[in-house]
């Protein structure tokens, strides 16, 4: 009986060579469909890079500061001596991390900040101009003046302001939370304009600021006059 004779996987420093030799002939008898190939795809990517519209971004980052657990401990001594501090507590309630993130995407201070003035004008304006809506509600634009007083607004003042505050929660503002843990809260406005998002993003952290002092100051100045 002969013995089975192995088999070997094994591949020779020759064949190496040989299979090396082949590949470099195939792409040498391609090179001009690999070289056609290669401009094509420099071409479309240089075409869509200049037709792309570029995005600017602006974005305030900072920390609110959370006195709940001091105000827990202050209310519990005082409940003691039968003082009532409910509102104390209702006062820093308010102005929870997400409570201050719908605030910032409100109606009332989107609205509100699109009507600030800049050196460029209104805001609103440079975001119809932006946007391009004058194509889009020209019947609506056509004599509509943003810069009168908002007491003397119609009522398609009132439903281009809707619109547009729906524009901006969906597609241009961000209002997030880097990390669960933590109570920073980042503002972030997109646009084609620089100017634009760098202008709306400090209105509407001025506005958000200066509703939270007044609503502070007027909460103080009740808790001090019980």
């Amino acid at each position: 009986m002969s013995a089975p004779v192995a088999s070997s996987d094994t591949i020779t420093l020759k064949e190496i060579i040989n299979r090396l030799k082949q590949w470099v002939v195939f792409f040498w008898n391609k090179k001009l469909v690999l070289i056609a190939f290669g401009i094509a795809g420099a071409v479309v990517s240089l075409a869509y890079n200049s037709l792309k519209s570029k995005e600017y971004y602006a974005t305030t980052s900072f920390v609110l500061q959370n006195a709940g657990n001091s105000l827990n401990e202050i209310s519990s001594l005082a409940s003691i001596a039968g003082v009532n501090l409910g509102a104390l507590s209702e006062s820093s309630d308010l102005f929870q991390i997400d409570n201050i993130q719908e605030l910032y995407r409100s109606h009332t201070m989107i609205s509100k900040s699109l009507l600030s003035s800049t050196e460029n004008g209104l805001l609103i304006d440079q975001f119809i101009e932006v946007g391009e809506y004058k194509d889009d509600w020209e019947e609506d634009l056509s004599n509509i003046d943003f810069s009168i007083p908002q007491d003397q607004f119609t009522r398609t003042h009132d439903s281009l302001l809707l619109a547009f505050t729906e524009e901006i929660r969906e597609n241009i503002l961000s209002v997030s939370k880097p990390s669960r843990k933590l109570s920073i809260l980042n503002v972030t406005v997109a646009s084609e304009d620089e100017a634009f998002a760098k202008y709306f993003n400090e209105s509407l952290v001025k506005n958000v600021n200066e509703f939270y002092k007044s609503s502070k100051t007027e909460k103080s100045g009740r808790n001090l006059a019980i």
